[in-house]
C-alpha cells in the first residue's frame, strides 16, 4: 500500500510533468494573444473612423443629388 510520502512524491512528479508539458504551450498561446492585441485597432480610432465615414457618406449623397439636379437643368 502506498504511503503518504509515496503519494506526495508521485504528486510532485505529476505536477512537474504537467508543468513541463503545459507551460511552453501556455507561453506560446500568450505570445500569440499579445501579437493579436498589438495588431488590433484601438476602439477610439474605430469610433473616429466611423464618424468620418458618416460625414463622407452624407457629403457623397449631397453631391450626388446636386449632380442629378445639374444634369436635369442642362
Amino acid at each position: 500500500m502506498a504511503t503518504k510520502e509515496d503519494l506526495r512524491h508521485a504528486k510532485g512528479e505529476m505536477m512537474a510533468l504537467m508543468e513541463a508539458y503545459f507551460e511552453p504551450k501556455f507561453d506560446l498561446l500568450a505570445e500569440q494573444i499579445k501579437l493579436i492585441q498589438e495588431k488590433q485597432v484601438p476602439m477610439e480610432s474605430m469610433e473616429q473612423t466611423e464618424d468620418r465615414l458618416d460625414v463622407l457618406e452624407a457629403v457623397v449623397k449631397s453631391h450626388s443629388a446636386e449632380i442629378r439636379r445639374l444634369k436635369k437643368a442642362q
